[in-house]
């Protein structure tokens, strides 16, 4: 992979809690703009997927910018990476639901594949994975 990400200072790419602990007062970063703090799409995903927006004020507050995967015209990774310029984290986020919008939860059977390759017993809910596919699929396709 061939990355892109030219930077001045040490680039950290946190963890949700991070963010959220840093917004909460859990936490405090000593000189935190001795770094550049980094997230992505993944982090959205996430604050949509809980509904705990705290981390978007953690993200503000250490000027985190998104990082993300360059993409070619079929949206298939060129594989590389780049550092997009500052935008308020809300302001990103807002942008990223209106881009979900009709598709939140579209791979969500998907996690019982994952859950169960991890030991868990759910034999159930994966035997229903099927159907939940081709209803999703039908949504997807209704109307072309």
């Amino acid at each position: 992979m061939n990355s892109y990400l030219l930077s001045d200072k040490p680039i950290i790419y946190a963890d949700m809690n991070v963010f959220r602990y840093l917004a909460c007062g859990d936490i405090s970063i000593l000189e935190p703009e001795r770094f550049k703090w980094v997230y992505s799409h993944i982090h959205l995903d996430e604050i949509h997927r809980n509904g705990n927006r705290d981390a978007l004020e953690g993200m503000k507050l250490l000027k985190a910018v998104e990082i993300c995967d360059v993409l070619n015209q079929d949206f298939q990774s060129e594989g590389n990476i780049v550092i997009r310029d500052y935008i308020d984290p809300y302001s990103r986020y807002e942008q990223h639901l209106e881009a979900i919008s009709g598709y939140e939860g579209a791979a969500d059977h998907i996690v019982e594949h994952l859950i169960r390759s991890f030991g868990a017993d759910n034999f159930k809910e994966l035997s229903e994975t099927p159907e939940q596919m081709r209803n999703e699929i039908e949504r997807i396709t209704r109307g072309c």
